[in-house]
């Protein structure tokens, strides 16, 4: 079934009587697949859409054939579309387990696709807001590259906005999406990634050069390059301003203590400074602690006690007691003195 969409989608333009048969025979295979999960008799995907609302996600088969109807039905209503992501953003609790959450994802990303490529798209600029909110706070850790594929489709709709604004919203999700995903150059990209990359970069250019000229005079090869730079430069920004804003937080710190004037508690320490740590330069990739010293720092160069305890927090390295059911998750102490 599915390598007969996969035939279709290769076709340009429109389809053929028997193409178009063949497509509406795959997406019939598709409901009947959510019939079967659900024990119902639904014939059009808003059918679907509207049980869902009503009752809920309970298995797999009924998220696996909404994604791949979500996937190839183009004639669903961008307002169906809008209304299903925000089911999911209203009701987390129905992503309950690994594949639901994969599918989710998968989901999210096609969504904001669709979106990216419609003619009312800056309609969708509220629902499009909620989903870069809700996962910039998220933890990530153990879906990074499914969850870079979100960013990256939040970079592609942004820069289509061609606003100075979304454009650094662009920027900032595409930075995301190379951070998250440059541990898998190679290996898991795809050629639908790097033409993505490929039109992003020509998109900004495009802007750059319609900002600076008040038109395009350059081909598309040039104008890669030129948003290639013009990225590379905005992102080196970006960590500066990052590290910039991390420290003024250390500082403000400091002073409290040698002001003897509100005091900070090491909660608000680290709600103050080791979630933006772990949101800004780690993408949630883990979570940050900060942690207070012995009573004895102060004589720490001659208490061996001290110095013991420091060593070992130093090269320690354990299993996250709190997240054992990810693969590879760890807690590290590091001394920052």
């Amino acid at each position: 079934m599915l390598v007969g969409f996969e035939k279709i989608k290769e076709i340009n333009g429109n389809l053929s009587p028997e193409e178009l048969k063949d497509k509406t025979l795959c997406l019939e295979k598709l409901i009947d697949i959510y019939n079967y999960a659900v024990k119902q008799n639904f014939g059009t995907t808003e059918e679907i859409f509207e049980d869902i609302y009503l009752h809920g996600i309970k298995n797999e088969f009924q998220i696996e054939a909404l994604y791949y109807l979500i996937l190839h039905d183009t004639d669903i209503r961008e307002d169906s579309l809008e209304r299903i992501m925000n089911f999911f953003l209203d009701n987390e609790r129905q992503i309950n387990n690994y594949f639901h959450e994969q599918m989710g994802i998968k989901i999210t990303a096609q969504i904001i696709r669709r979106f990216h490529t419609s003619e009312q798209r800056l309609a969708f600029l509220p629902i499009i807001e909620r989903i870069r909110s809700f996962i910039r706070k998220k933890d990530i850790s153990h879906s990074v590259l499914s969850y870079s594929k979100v960013y990256l489709s939040l970079a592609l709709y942004y820069i289509e906005c061609r606003d100075e604004k979304y454009r650094e919203y662009a920027q900032r999700c595409f930075l995301h999406y190379k951070n998250l995903s440059t541990p898998l150059a190679g290996t898991d990209k795809n050629l639908k990634n790097f033409q993505d990359e490929r039109s992003f970069y020509i998109t900004l250019g495009s802007m750059d050069e319609m900002k600076r000229y008040g038109k395009q005079v350059h081909a598309n090869g040039d104008l890669e390059r030129s948003g290639t730079y013009i990225f590379e430069e905005a992102m080196e920004q970006y960590r500066q301003s990052a590290i910039v804003s991390i420290e003024a937080k250390v500082g403000k710190i400091i002073s409290s203590m040698n002001m003897k004037d509100d005091v900070l508690t090491q909660e608000q320490i680290n709600n103050l400074f080791g979630k933006e740590i772990a949101e800004v330069i780690f993408y949630n990739l883990c979570t940050i602690t900060i942690i207070g010293d012995c009573e004895n720092c102060i004589t720490r160069k001659d208490n061996a006690t001290c110095k013991a305890v420091e060593e070992s927090m130093e090269a320690k390295t354990e299993i996250c007691p709190e997240t054992m059911s990810k693969k590879g998750f760890q807690k590290k102490h590091i001394s920052i003195a």
